[in-house]
């Protein structure tokens, strides 16, 4: 309600071509999702309608993996606006785009977002991935639930492939006093060396959760 009310105020432009009236048009959206990402999301070789080789399943041991696309052109321009401009409408067709191209899903499966740093939530205003993840629920009539914790304040934006693979283990932590639910869909922003996904899946699956699936919006290979 307080979304549209400000869309009336304060009409946005969209993120790509910068048509008045929406955070994403649907030319543009179109332009995102018209093909579907292919390819394994870790390694980008080809692979099976899980999403992820039989390679990289050793390491991040998923059920299936969906990604919105390659960050470039349209999908980089809306991530980069709301997550590095803080433009935080476009939450709402980035969960969107999610809902495109996620299959139907279980009704007991429970929404889990990966925890955003606390001093970047406090920078920012908002948790980001968390609010894709609400309103990827919201649409999908899920829950939605806050099973992780963060423990390390480290910042892998800027590290190395062998420093994040170091910090793996200490990155996440179960939440205290938590039921884990026999299914999930864990949900990320960006995926780049899947240390990040490695680290959650395993903390899920040491205190009990299991059938664990994965949603990403954009992959961006590790340059």
């Amino acid at each position: 309600m307080i979304e549209r009310l400000l869309d009336a105020i304060s009409p946005h432009r969209c993120s790509v071509c910068g048509e008045t009236g929406v955070i994403l048009c649907e030319s543009c959206k179109y332009d995102i999702i018209h093909e579907a990402y292919s390819g394994c999301l870790l390694c980008h070789k080809p692979c099976g309608q899980r999403g992820i080789c039989v390679s990289c399943r050793r390491s991040l041991p998923v059920e299936q993996v969906w990604c919105v696309g390659d960050r470039q052109e349209g999908l980089k321009q809306i991530l980069d606006e709301y997550k590095f401009n803080n433009r935080r409408a476009g939450a709402r067709p980035l969960a969107e785009l999610l809902d495109e191209v996620v299959p139907l899903l279980p009704p007991e499966i429970v929404v889990v977002p990966i925890p955003t740093l606390p001093a970047t939530v406090r920078v920012r205003g908002f948790d980001h991935v968390g609010l894709i993840a609400r309103k990827f629920a919201k649409r999908r009539e899920l829950e939605m639930r806050q099973l992780l914790e963060r423990r390390s304040r480290a910042t892998l934006h800027f590290l190395g492939k062998s420093e994040r693979e170091k910090l793996g283990p200490t990155l996440f932590a179960a939440k205290s006093g938590v039921t884990m639910p026999a299914h999930v869909v864990l949900i990320d922003d960006i995926v780049t060396t899947g240390t990040t996904l490695r680290a959650a899946v395993r903390v899920l699956q040491e205190a009990g959760g299991g059938g664990i699936r994965m949603a990403g919006t954009a992959r961006q290979p590790f340059d």
